[in-house]
């Protein structure tokens, strides 16, 4: 299960909760870096509900904050979660605007070490 397999970090967590993971991450990559306006009464032109739905943006404005919020960028969690999902350091550096080396450092060097030529 991927929640088993990804630990979310405690300032993405109340997205995650409300939107799950999946939708969590589209929602970071939509906004994250950016203020957003929640409310319990979102309307029809907002980007956010545009994106996640009514039901979403109204619990997201009681789960974060009524009013306008900063949403993060979750750029390592979301590395994280893409490796998960099969894709190569270089492809989630395309992906998350970062060089390869810094995905390389957010998610150790895992696949991608190198054999031990003294081993």
């Amino acid at each position: 299960m991927i929640s088993n397999a990804i630990k979310v970090p405690a300032h993405i967590q109340p997205y995650t909760d409300v939107l799950g993971i999946a939708l969590g991450v589209d929602f970071l990559l939509a906004f994250g870096g950016t203020p957003v306006y929640l409310s319990e009464h979102p309307q029809e032109r907002s980007p956010v509900l545009q994106l996640v739905g009514k039901e979403k943006t109204i619990e997201l404005a009681k789960r974060i904050h009524v009013g306008g919020v900063t949403v993060p960028t979750g750029k390592p969690f979301i590395a994280e979660y893409l490796r998960y999902k099969g894709l190569t350091n270089i492809a989630i550096a395309r992906r998350l605007h970062v060089t390869e080396t810094t995905v390389r450092n957010w998610l150790g060097r895992q696949v991608d070490a190198q054999l031990d030529l003294f081993g």
